[in-house]
């Protein structure tokens, strides 16, 4: 019997090595991108573990490693199988590429994303593949009449709606051109415009403001007169995607500008805060300015001690002095309201109860409810477990910051926001390019 069981475990083994481990993808991916990834050639229900590293042409190092189950098939395939333990839990498409982790800098192996595959110690296959900041079909243009901005557009002559991409309170032009193409592939014209230049960036953008003061709205009249000197761009068919702090400027542009044919706030604000980084005691300037007045805004309470504690270290909510400010502050939260139902075109607003940097859920449902009272067409999306990272596709890493307990629920979030984000723009501005 002793005998017959080793020959039984020998032939099994000699199967399972016999067969020949196949990693399944393209040989280019777009950053962002839903990739399809399958290995074949395993056995049914053995536990594998697929290691990624991504290697950005920066020279950004991440990566993942994370045992799955093999399904029935023989065939690993993390839409269909369950990671078991290490980057992230659970059934996951897009789970190996949203959990990597930082790893450094490189010189090496730039643009490309390595996959590997083992049982256990044992390397089965591997293959790397080149990972691409966005489609060789788009074509990138820098805009001199804006500093720092740069227009992505499918190639070709046709003309196109444009959508405005404003980043956050980072500043610079970093989440523009990181998203901008994404939006490009889907065949719009997409300008990633730049609007305010904070000093620690490292990246200067002479002429933008260097602290996050008195950001002048009416900028987007600017943009929409120089899309009419364009025989590409439809001046008729404009739209603002904006991202935290721009979230609460395209809030400000949609009240003010009828003209906008689709309004996008990820993690916005429904009301003008305090603004910071300038000269002068705090409390004492607006983030925002239209035509040269600074408008009404909520002070926060207790903002700077909350930054320094973070800057030891120390765990701090940013959403608390919001909240407090607006607490002490409840005539100023009044008249400082972004009076959202005065844009009557459609609007998408998504935000996070577990936002740790302002109350983007609270503030999104608020002015879902006046929008609703209105009978104005809004999608309204919150997500109980999710934060303020929101804005992407659900395909990138996502822990570049701080440690987030709510990184899984984000990447989940922001796949459906991303999708429903595309439906929405079909919708609503006029362009049916399919991604």
């Amino acid at each position: 019997m002793r005998i017959l069981t080793f020959l039984l475990v020998t032939t099994a083994f000699f199967a399972i090595s016999a067969q020949a481990q196949t990693i399944q993808m393209p040989s280019e991916i777009v950053e962002g991108n839903q990739v399809p990834l399958r290995v074949e050639g395993l056995a049914p229900g053995e536990k594998i573990t697929l290691h990624l590293r991504r290697v950005t042409e920066e020279g950004r190092i991440a990566t993942s490693s994370t045992v799955l189950d093999v399904g029935d098939d023989g065939i690993l395939d993390p839409a269909d199988d369950v990671a078991v333990s290490g980057a992230y839990l659970g059934v996951d498409s897009a789970g190996p590429f949203w959990s990597m982790r930082p790893e450094g800098l490189t010189d090496a192996d730039r643009g490309t994303l390595k996959v590997a595959v083992r049982r256990g110690d044992i390397l089965l296959a591997e293959r790397t593949v080149r990972l691409l900041a966005m489609s060789p079909q788009i074509s990138v243009e820098e805009i001199p009449e804006f500093v720092g901005a740069r227009l992505y557009r499918p190639r070709g002559d046709r003309v196109l709606p444009l959508i405005v991409v404003l980043g956050g309170s980072e500043g610079g032009s970093s989440f523009g051109r990181s998203f901008a193409p994404r939006l490009a592939e889907l065949g719009y014209a997409a300008l990633a415009l730049p609007y305010h230049n904070p000093q620690w960036t490292g990246e200067s953008l002479p002429g933008l403001p260097q602290a996050f003061a008195d950001i002048p709205v009416d900028r987007l009249v600017t943009v929409r007169e120089w899309t009419k000197g364009r025989s590409d761009l439809s001046a008729d068919q404009m739209a603002i995607y904006g991202v935290s702090k721009g979230g609460e400027f395209a809030m400000l542009a949609a009240a003010r500008f009828p003209w906008l044919r689709a309004v996008i706030g990820i993690v916005p604000s429904d009301v003008v805060w305090e603004g910071w980084g300038a000269d002068g005691p705090e409390g004492t300037r607006s983030s925002f300015a239209w035509q040269g007045v600074p408008l009404d805004f909520v002070p926060y309470f207790g903002m700077g001690e909350a930054i320094e504690a973070l800057g030891r270290g120390e765990a701090r909510s940013l959403a608390v002095p919001h909240l407090e400010g607006r607490r002490r502050n409840s005539d100023r939260a009044a008249s400082a309201r972004i009076r959202v139902e005065r844009y009557e075109g459609p609007m998408l607003i998504a935000g996070g109860d577990r936002d740790t940097t302002w109350p983007s859920g609270e503030m999104v449902r608020a002015m879902a409810e006046r929008r609703a009272e209105a009978s104005l067409p809004t999608v309204a999306m919150t997500f109980a477990d999710a934060g303020h990272g929101l804005a992407g596709t659900g395909w990138v890493p996502l822990n570049y910051a701080r440690a987030d307990t709510s990184v899984a629920a984000n990447a989940a979030a922001q796949i459906v926001i991303w999708e429903r984000t595309v439906r929405f723009l079909r919708e609503h501005l006029g362009e049916r390019a399919e991604p």
